[in-house]
């Protein structure tokens, strides 16, 4: 839609879109920041002023104020790397929580905000999270430099903000290298990793591990049906009905299953 490929739009790293009617849409790209659509994706325009990475791995609206947004950047002097948020759709940006670390392809769902804290004074989601990058996949250790994906120099875990995305504090040293959600109205932390499922009911300060033998790629919530947790691993995908303390797995027919894990491009992609 405009917008040239080659250093300029290389690799869509990430892809938000807001939950009111789909007119904000932002992805981030591995090299050149992010680009921006408010006529949901009929036109595109740049949109990194104040965003100084190189890079965006991850981008989330707040699904209580759509102008409110945290995104990742990454690959970058490391000055520049770490937490970014804007107030109004992304025009502008501001650099909240530095964190070194490259993370180009770390395209995890690794940003979370829950929307059960609104906050009429913030105008907005009161508390967020963000799942760092500290140690590599299973499978990656011999790839960091074709792919990009570097351990950090900085101790991983999982980070918090509460008070709308201005200050954030380490509070869980463990849980690094997750995707991540949260239950839209009773704020269960949900994430998943290489050692498998887990979920916490104290805003992520302890988690308790549901499953484990199969690494999560995959988490995801819906405001719909809100108890619900769907996640997948190697072997397909799997269905919580209970807040994430039991799963069913799914026989859907055509979903693509993976027997060998030894691919580093897939688990790469996927």
């Amino acid at each position: 839609m405009g917008i040239a490929g080659g250093e300029g739009g290389q690799w869509m790293q990430a892809l938000e879109i807001d939950n009111v009617d789909g007119s904000l849409m932002l992805a981030g790209i591995d090299v050149t920041g992010m680009i921006r659509s408010t006529d949901g994706g009929k036109s595109w325009q740049r949109s990194y002023r104040g965003f100084t990475a190189s890079g965006c791995v991850d981008i989330k609206i707040d699904p209580n104020n759509k102008n409110r947004i945290l995104a990742i950047g990454s690959l970058s002097d490391h000055a520049f790397t770490g937490i970014y948020m804007s107030d109004d759709m992304g025009e502008n940006w501001h650099h909240v929580y530095s964190y070194v670390f490259n993370g180009q392809r770390d395209t995890r769902n690794q940003l979370a905000w829950d929307k059960s804290t609104y906050d009429e004074s913030i105008g907005g989601s009161r508390v967020a999270y963000w799942s760092n990058l500290h140690r590599l996949r299973a499978g990656l250790e011999n790839s960091d430099q074709e792919y990009g994906i570097l351990r950090s120099h900085s101790k991983g875990g999982l980070v918090k903000t509460e008070d709308g995305g201005k200050t954030w504090n380490i509070i869980n040293k463990e849980m690094s290298d997750s995707v991540i959600a949260v239950h839209p109205t009773k704020g269960i932390v949900y994430a998943g990793n290489e050692s498998g499922f887990f979920r916490s009911e104290d805003g992520g300060v302890t988690f308790t591990q549901i499953l484990s033998g199969e690494p999560i790629y995959g988490l995801d919530v819906i405001e719909t049906r809100p108890d619900n947790v769907y996640i997948n691993d190697s072997k397909g995908v799997l269905i919580s009905e209970d807040c994430g303390k039991t799963f069913k797995r799914i026989e859907a027919s055509g979903f693509p299953k993976r027997k060998d894990l030894s691919d580093v491009r897939d688990i790469v992609r996927d």
